[in-house]
């Protein structure tokens, strides 16, 4: 994950997120549970759906003193949460409860934002700046953290099945992620 807003919850956050990557899973929906405010102590969390594990996880790491609720729309939604932006209003979201079972996964709930939400930490698994209209002054003027040393994303490359390319080099996977329609490989 690229950036994390910093408040008063991320700390907490950040602290846990250590103990709670081996313990990620699959959640199950189950039934809505109403307004996410009625939640005790929630933090919002917006932005990337590749973290979504990790918050499942997290969030039976600090269940005693908080409630993840969670906004996944997306990297450059996690970057605008960062730089201000609040979650718009008639929004669902999820957040997880204990597992049915010793040992089991936490389960997904839905909970409904019937307001304009403010977000505390944002969440984005690409560059800040890779986001429209967002700038390396307006990254740096928000005062966020950009944190990406302890994630690693693996993304996958995906060809026609009757491709005959089992491999692509370091360069030319940046040429093709790195500039977009303009560094496409063969």
């Amino acid at each position: 994950m690229r950036l994390i807003k910093l408040t008063k919850h991320s700390v907490a956050l950040g602290l846990a997120i250590g103990v709670s990557v081996l313990a990620q899973g699959t959640a199950r929906a189950v039934t809505d549970s109403g307004p996410c405010s009625a939640l005790p102590n929630p933090v919002y969390v917006s932005g990337s759906s590749a973290v979504k594990p990790v918050l499942a996880g997290l969030s039976q790491a600090v269940k005693d003193t908080a409630t993840i609720v969670y906004f996944g729309n997306g990297s450059c939604t996690g970057v605008a949460a960062a730089l201000g932006a609040a979650q718009t209003a008639t929004t669902t979201a999820v957040w997880w409860s204990a597992p049915l079972t010793a040992g089991g996964d936490p389960v997904e709930n839905n909970c409904d934002v019937a307001t304009t939400q403010a977000v505390d930490v944002g969440v984005s698994d690409v560059f800040a700046t890779s986001c429209a209209g967002v700038t390396a002054d307006m990254v740096k003027a928000a005062n966020v953290g950009d944190f990406d040393t302890f994630f690693a994303q693996v993304m996958e490359f995906v060809v026609p099945i009757n491709s005959d390319q089992t491999s692509i080099s370091a360069e030319a996977a940046y040429l093709t992620f790195g500039l977009g329609d303009q560094g496409a490989t063969p």
